[in-house]
């Protein structure tokens, strides 16, 4: 039923609009590991991708794959093969590694198929500065109420240096809100006008929140 609904357009891009708003949130775990990044939008992003039978990767996609796909190949072997240099085990950062090289490529294949049938930019604005403003709201809640945000997230929170909100730490926090100006910035056709006040409310962030 599932891969047979995929083939609707309306009912596709609702998932795409689901996929982007998790991916917003890489590092909301609500204690679940212990890990900084989740595996949540690669885990929703492979099931829509293996349930669509219409999506398809532009050459360009694939050849950067495949050659990043080698390259960790040979990364993995040449670590492995030194086990005096690494006095851990390695199972659980090979495993990482090849998770967050396999999330990049599962959201750019994703973004692609979305933006070539129809999917809307305005909606991708919309969730950016919806997810903007749920980090801001948490950054509140964080002030207030630190051990809600240790329960959400894996947060390091350091004195002095601002708040977390649904990331580990204050750096991440700032990133977060750059790259989501950006992101807007791009999709609005590099036009700064019309988000303006958003634009001027992540600098606020960075230089006074995180």
């Amino acid at each position: 039923m599932f891969l047979e609904s995929l083939n609707s357009k309306k009912i596709y891009l609702n998932f795409i609009n689901i996929f982007f708003f998790v991916c917003c949130f890489p590092w909301v775990s609500f204690s679940t590991n212990s890990m900084d990044s989740q595996p949540w939008a690669l885990l929703i992003g492979s099931l829509i991708l293996l349930s669509d039978k219409r999506t398809k990767i532009p050459k360009y996609i694939f050849t950067a794959f495949v050659i990043t796909f080698f390259g960790l190949i040979i990364s993995i072997y040449r670590t492995s093969s030194m086990p005096e240099s690494y006095p851990v085990d390695l199972a659980p950062w090979i495993l990482r590694s090849i998770a967050n090289y396999s999330s990049f490529y599962v959201v750019l294949i994703l973004s692609w198929n979305a933006l070539s049938r129809g999917y809307e930019r305005l909606k991708l604005i919309q969730i950016i500065k919806i997810s903007t403003l749920i980090y801001y709201l948490f950054s509140i809640i964080e002030y207030y109420f630190p051990s809600i945000i240790e329960f959400i997230g894996n947060a390091r929170p350091s004195g002095g240096r601002g708040l977390t909100s649904l990331t580990p730490e204050p750096t991440f926090f700032a990133v977060s809100i750059i790259f989501a100006s950006l992101i807007i910035f791009a999709a609005r056709g590099f036009s700064f006008k019309e988000d303006k006040y958003m634009h001027f409310l992540n600098i606020f962030g960075v230089i006074f929140i995180a």
